[in-house]
């Protein structure tokens, strides 16, 4: 009987390597489907869109109230330098 003798990992991945078959003409068998049918199957596979967040209008009534008080700030110190 002989010995067992387990091959170096560069020779095994070598081999591997030399077994595999390349595409033919380098190109993978999936960009030869139609344009059509791999858009309706990613459509299928892809996640569902996310939902919108809910609207916050106390956001809109915040900016109004701080143009609000922007103007009436403004007129206030213009007020005050006309009329002293």
């Amino acid at each position: 009987m002989s010995a067992h003798r387990a091959l170096p990992l560069d020779e095994v991945e070598a081999r591997a390597r030399a077994a595999r078959t390349p595409w033919p003409n380098g190109t993978p068998p999936h960009s030869k489907c139609p344009a059509e049918a791999s858009s309706a199957v990613s459509e299928f596979l892809a996640d569902p869109p996310r939902p919108l967040p809910p609207p916050y209008p106390w956001r809109d009534l915040g900016a109004g109230l701080l143009v609000l008080l922007v103007f009436v700030g403004a007129a206030h110190v213009i007020a005050r330098v006309w009329f002293a």
